[in-house]
């Protein structure tokens, strides 16, 4: 699944970090705050693009900049593969975590936040990288 055109004109980066911060608070509950935030660490993507994204201790998503931009394809492509390999880590310990995050966050929030989830977790960050995902 590509990012959506909506996703990327419509939306901020505080908007949208807003939104994933509802994904990391689900799996928070579960994990803990310390274990969650190096767990979402250990597996952002080490893209150019995505340096100014940190995690707090808190495991919330933090950016330096100007959060008032939109959101890019390119952002969210990144945020995506960020959020494959977090999702191939935790699926272990929370097996029904896209259920979870159905009952607990916002419809709005739901549909931004699984648009990042792989479907079914079978998708390999590495074949999100090929040249049959480009955006261009």
């Amino acid at each position: 699944m590509h990012p959506s055109t909506t996703m990327t004109e419509d939306i901020s980066i505080y908007d949208f970090l807003n939104l994933v911060n509802c994904f990391s608070g689900v799996v928070k509950v579960f994990l803990g705050a310390k274990v969650t935030a190096n767990y979402l660490t250990e597996t952002k993507p080490e893209f150019a693009y995505l340096a100014d994204f940190e995690i707090d201790r808190n495991a919330q998503f933090q950016f330096r900049g100007d959060g008032n931009r939109k959101i890019t394809a390119i952002i969210h492509l990144g945020f995506k593969l960020w959020f494959n390999a977090f999702f191939k880590r935790v699926s272990v310990l929370i097996q029904d975590l896209p259920e979870l995050i159905k009952l607990e966050c916002n419809k709005q929030d739901k549909l931004t936040v699984l648009s990042l989830i792989p479907a079914g977790y079978l998708c390999e960050v590495g074949d999100l990288q090929d040249a049959n995902t480009a955006l261009f």
